[in-house]
Parts: C-alpha cells; sequence; structure tokens
C-alpha cells in the first residue's frame, strides 16, 4: 500500500500470502535493487512528471522497470519504461537519441515519444553540497609518495575477439587499431546482411576458387536483392576487406561514404 503523503490516489494492488511469496519472486525484480536505489520506488497511483498516472506493471528487466500508465494530458494509455539509477539506465536513452537524430524516418522504429527526470530520496545530493575531507600534510612526515607498481598478476589481460572477426594483420601480431575494428566491423556487417560470414581465407589448406567470386557469394547469401544493391555492397566490401590495413577504409569514410548512404537508404535507415 502506498504510504498517506504519496500523491497517488488510486490503488489496484493487493496482498501477498507469505505461502505464495515464492511464485511471484520468480518473476519479480529483485527488491533489494530498490534498497540500493537502483530502481525507483514506484506505486499503483503515482503521478509522474505532473502528467503520467501509473495503473500497472508490466514488466522488467536488469536495467529498466516498465509500468502502464495514463497520459492525463493526451488521455491515452502509454507504456512508460522508469530506468535503473547510472550509466546502465541512461544508455539506452542514448541510443535512442542517436537513433532521433540520424533517422530521419522514424515511423517503423520504436523510439521514446517523451523523456523527463525524476528525483530520488538521494536527489539532492550534488557536488556543491558534499564535503570532502583533506588530511593533514603532517600527519605521517617522512612519507614518500611514489608512483604504484601493480603486480603483474593484478593486471587484467586484454579482452581479445574471436579468431573470425579478426583482421588479417592480428594474424601477423600487430597491435589492434582502429583500422583492424574496421575489419571485425565488416564481418559482422556481412554476417548481418547474409546471414552468414564467409571467412574461407583463414583456412591455410584451402584453395581459393576461381569460378566463385565475391559477386556470386553474394547472390547465394541474398538472392533476393536487385542489381543497384548488388553494386552497392560489392563495393562496400571490397573496400572494407582490403588486406593491407593503410589502404582499408575508415569508420568516418564509411558513414560518408555515398555507397553506404545509398545502401542505407534502401532499408529507410
Amino acid at each position: 500500500m502506498p504510504p498517506p503523503n504519496r500523491i497517488g490516489t488510486t490503488n489496484c494492488s493487493d496482498f501477498v500470502d507469505l505461502e505464495d511469496k515464492h511464485k511471484f519472486n520468480k518473476v519479480a525484480e529483485d527488491l533489494e535493487l530498490y534498497t540500493w536505489g537502483s530502481y525507483y520506488p514506484t506505486y499503483i497511483g503515482d503521478i509522474l512528471a505532473n502528467r503520467y498516472c501509473i495503473d500497472y506493471k508490466l514488466g522488467h528487466s536488469g536495467f529498466s522497470v516498465v509500468w502502464m500508465a495514463y497520459n492525463m494530458h493526451s488521455k491515452r494509455d502509454i507504456a512508460l519504461k522508469i530506468m535503473v539509477l547510472g550509466d546502465s539506465g541512461e544508455r539506452e536513452c542514448y541510443m535512442q537519441d542517436e537513433i532521433k537524430n540520424s533517422v530521419s524516418d522514424t515511423s517503423c522504429l520504436l523510439v521514446y515519444q517523451d523523456t523527463f527526470l525524476i528525483t530520488g530520496s538521494c536527489g539532492h545530493l550534488n557536488s556543491a553540497n558534499v564535503m570532502m575531507i583533506l588530511l593533514s600534510i603532517q600527519q605521517k612526515p617522512g612519507e614518500l609518495v611514489m608512483p604504484i607498481a601493480l603486480r603483474k598478476e593484478l593486471v587484467m589481460q586484454r579482452g581479445q575477439l574471436p579468431a573470425i572477426y579478426c583482421a588479417s594483420e592480428r594474424v601477423h601480431g600487430v597491435d589492434l587499431s582502429f583500422i583492424s575494428d574496421m575489419w571485425s566491423y565488416m564481418c559482422l556487417f556481412v554476417e548481418l546482411y547474409g546471414d552468414s560470414c564467409d571467412l574461407e581465407w583463414y583456412n591455410q589448406h584451402q584453395k581459393p576458387s576461381p569460378h566463385l567470386g565475391l559477386e556470386d557469394k553474394i547472390l547465394r547469401l541474398r538472392p533476393d536483392i536487385n542489381t543497384t544493391e548488388l553494386r552497392l555492397i560489392l563495393d562496400i566490401l571490397r573496400w572494407g576487406f582490403l588486406y593491407l590495413p593503410e589502404h582499408r577504409l575508415t569508420a568516418v569514410q564509411l558513414l560518408d561514404s555515398v555507397l553506404f548512404k545509398d545502401l542505407m537508404a534502401i532499408y529507410r535507415l
């Protein structure tokens, strides 16, 4: 039940017996996350942003809780997603901002209609009213401060891509770079575009077939595309999969490329 000082006036919830509690715990969010301040405590009947009246809960994930709410201004029911506190919750908003700023027609995409901030129980804390304590310089006279040297067992190993996505130069021990990331991106691009990533060049015991070129492989993966789309995808792949990294396209060149823009336009992206 919501406390009496809450804004909401309607409550359609019910109590759960202790013997049935375990049935709901399996499908409910972790209540400890409310205690830690990750989830925002929301009650049925609450009114958020002076507009949205909470009706009932639709579901949850690790980074949000989704409620059915009534927009008192537009007189419509809407889905209201309340994100968790911190970067994890804000990441989806950042991604949707990029989509709305980059895509001219979002009619076929599911993006937010409105966003707003809500203040939690610790919303009054900011850098202006947090007092820091500085230790006295005389606390440990004679102590020398030197750069820390981490033991090798404390240094985390750098993450490594699966071998099938590694650029050709990585096979020869060349360090990671932005240009090698572009090779990995092109592998993912092919896998998403054709539902498969043909990586026969990694097989040292297999000879390339002179009768099966890149064009034939694309048509085998995507027999539904027309001549214009085939020309665009071939030019992009030939540019992205150049063996020498200094000749390979960069991320900026790809985004500015007329080829890539024309291909995205076919799919209204």
